[in-house]
């Protein structure tokens, strides 16, 4: 609190009523004592009131420190002593005093001040005396006034020079407010933050130039728009002094300023003087024993258990509890209630009730607000409540609906389906349950992490509300086609699916190549390989002719089977075998082959050959002859015949036989040839004597039988 006290009122010969009596005049004290220089310490530098020329822009740091101590033996009054030790201030006339409460007088030119001791304050603007705390309150402080200039004000102006000490409109500040112009229309406003009673306001000029006001204009507002009539008030006389103004209190929050008459320029500082309580009242379970207490004394009485103290010394009991002598019982409680419901004469802590007649006021006033059982504690603002279904109680007790838009993926984190009693912060938006492979499509219900709506991703389809991949295979023969998000892929089949043998598949497509035994024709078709010819694998490569030593006698092979023994190839496909001469063909269901014919080989034949195991042709070596009959080569006797000589065969006859086969007998005869005597001739392998016969008749011959025997040429005979 720093203002200027000397320019408060005067008072010739002020007394004092409080306890103690005495002369409350410090300054007829002070003068009956001589020169109050005597009993000053420290002087520090004032402004006399005969300085002419220009001031210094602001007071120096020490003006603010107006007041010293002054010898003890200066008589206060009991109610103005010090609680450590009688002290007195000296100050100068037009000096910055702070502190001076008590009262003031005035001995020449000096102001002579002191506070009040704790549990008294001074009233402006007397100060004429220590006004004492009342009962069952007290203050601790020394020097207390129930006026103080307003310590947290928020200035405010229609407009102001550009100069940075010309917006500087507190007190003491080095500078001022200046407004850019003179006109009734500039103001300066001080907003209190609230409303306060306003006792009056301090003013001084601007601090760096010799600019102050001598009028102002003042209204006051409690809303900051409709506003009081303006006053009038004088002002300053320099740009120093401070000027105190004080009113008829009134109460505002809002104080303007308007240029009035003005030295120079209507510049100046100023604040509020702001009534405010100084006596505290005691806290529950303290008293005060008597007026101008310092301090509060704990109640001598011990508190009942559950009760508490209501004021001073007065006790009540607690909630839930009724006055039963000098002790608190518990009331019945208010659970037989309705919800909404208490037993309200229980709650002044004073007697029980046994009837639910009181009605609960604690839950929200909204129409979605009700209550959700009766009071706990037999109060009315005990009964649980909660919030209708698709509402939440917020954490300011209030009932919001539960709605909640979330985007795609989200859902609300409840849907307050049923009341409850607890405030939150109501539903947020969460996250949903990730689901592999998926992609969300919305929002999902309002608590229910798992609801929101998703559809698989490529290469993935819905089984069980879970997302599986596509299988990745199709069997042989079928060809694999994309599925969908519901469905797995496809397996389609192909053209030659039941020809596998035949189509060789690359697995999930139907393209193919040709197996073993089959070749690739016009990309379009597999055919068998032809007899004799061969492929062994399963590729687009074609058929081959069977290699030498082998034959195929059958289409669509993958190999050539060998030639058996004693076999040949039966042709140029190499389609088929024969078997060799003197051998026969055996085909059976575990063999296939060539085996020997009966009689072969012939022993000593130059040469055979046979047909179908019928030898047909036969040479025999030299010295042997073809035996037909036995199917032979028969060693030549190792005597010519009777009247015969080996060489060429003697053929003459000259008797007639009957045609016969003789080609085993001419087989001998021409392996084994002789000539016959004169006179003799060949039949069968003998000599016979020759003679003269007329062979008559068909298939007759004669055997001439002259000299050599030589055959008659008749191939019809022989035949």
């Amino acid at each position: 609190m720093i203002w200027n006290e000397n320019n408060g009122p005067n008072p010739s010969s002020p007394t004092c009523s409080a306890a103690g009596g005495g002369s409350c005049n410090l300054a007829q004290q002070v003068a009956t004592s001589g020169n109050c220089a005597g009993y000053s310490v420290t002087y520090y530098v004032g402004v006399p009131t005969s300085l002419s020329v220009w001031l210094f822009g602001y007071q120096p740091t020490a003006c603010s420190q107006c007041y010293q101590s002054v010898a003890s033996a200066v008589q206060i009054p009991s109610n103005c002593a010090s609680s450590l030790a009688p002290t007195a201030q000296v100050c100068y006339i037009y000096n910055q005093c702070s502190g001076c409460g008590c009262f003031k007088a005035v001995w020449g030119s000096t102001a002579v001040c002191h506070s009040c001791n704790a549990g008294y304050y001074s009233q402006v603007p007397s100060f004429t005396a220590c006004t004492a705390c009342g009962l069952g309150t007290y203050s601790t402080g020394q020097g207390m006034l129930d006026t103080v200039e307003w310590p947290s004000g928020q200035y405010s102006f229609s407009s102001s020079l550009t100069k940075a000490d010309c917006q500087m409109p507190k007190l003491d500040a080095e500078g001022g407010w200046c407004p850019q112009t003179l006109g009734t229309n500039e103001w300066i406003q001080l907003d209190l933050g609230g409303q306060q009673i306003v006792k009056g306001i301090v003013i001084q000029g601007r601090a760096t130039a010799q600019e102050w006001a001598t009028t102002v204009n003042l209204i006051s507002s409690s809303d900051s728009q409709v506003w009081t009539a303006a006053t009038n008030y004088g002002a300053n006389a320099d740009s120093y002094a401070r000027k105190v103004i004080l009113m008829v209190p009134f109460s505002a929050r809002y104080l303007r300023l308007s240029p009035g008459a003005y030295n120079q320029w209507f510049s100046l500082r100023w604040n509020a003087l702001v009534q405010v309580a100084v006596c505290a009242t005691c806290s529950p379970g303290f008293y005060s024993a008597s007026i101008s207490s310092s301090v509060c004394t704990t109640c001598a009485q011990p508190l009942a258990s559950n009760a508490f103290f209501s004021s001073n010394c007065n006790w009540l009991c607690n909630v839930g509890y009724y006055v039963a002598g000098s002790a608190c019982s518990r009331c019945s409680d208010s659970s037989a209630c309705l919800a909404g419901q208490y037993r309200p004469n229980c709650t002044d802590g004073l007697t029980d009730a046994q009837t639910c007649s009181g009605v609960c006021v604690n839950k929200a006033q909204s129409p979605q607000a009700i209550y959700l059982g009766p009071s706990t504690d037999n109060s009315n603002a005990s009964c649980p409540w909660g919030c209708n279904a698709g509402y939440y109680k917020n954490l300011s007790l209030l009932c919001v609906s539960c709605q909640l838009t979330c985007g795609i993926g989200l859902y609300a984190s409840t849907a307050c389906a049923v009341p409850q009693n607890v405030a939150t912060n109501g539903p947020t938006c969460l996250a949903c349950t990730a689901v592999p492979n998926a992609a969300f499509l919305g929002s999902g219900l309002a608590g229910n992490a798992t609801s929101c709506p998703f559809a698989c991703v490529y290469g993935y389809f819905l089984v069980s509300q879970a997302c599986v991949p596509w299988s990745p295979n199709c069997s042989k023969g079928y060809a694999w086609g994309a599925g969908n998000q519901t469905a797995d892929r496809t397996c389609t089949p192909c053209q030659y699916v039941a020809q596998q043998t035949i189509y060789v598949y690359v697995q999930n497509s139907c393209n193919f190549t040709c197996g073993a035994g089959y070749q690739l024709i016009n990309a379009t078709l597999c055919q068998a390989c032809p007899l004799g010819k061969f492929k062994a694998s399963a590729d687009s490569s074609l058929c081959i002719l069977c290699s030498a030593g082998s034959y195929q006698p059958s289409t669509g092979m993958a190999n050539c089977l060998a030639l058996p023994a004693n076999s040949v190839v039966a042709n140029a496909q190499a389609s088929d075998f024969v078997c060799n001469s003197g051998y026969y063909r055996v085909d059976t269901f575990t063999q296939h082959g060539c085996q020997a014919c009966t009689g072969y080989p012939v022993l000593n034949a130059q040469s055979t050959l046979w047909s179908n195991c019928s030898l047909v042709s036969l040479a025999c070596n030299t010295g042997y002859y073809r035996n037909w009959t036995q199917l032979s080569c028969t060693a030549c006797p190792p005597q010519p015949p009777s009247n015969a000589t080996w060489g060429q065969v003697n053929a003459s006859s000259p008797s007639c036989a009957t045609c016969k086969n003789v080609s085993s007998l001419q087989d001998m005869l021409a392996a084994c040839p002789f000539t016959c005597n004169i006179g003799f001739y060949s039949q069968a392998y003998a000599c016979l004597r020759c003679t003269t016969v007329m062979c008559t008749g068909g298939g007759l011959y004669a055997q001439l039988c002259t000299g050599v025997c030589l055959l008659f040429l008749s191939f019809k005979a022989l035949s």
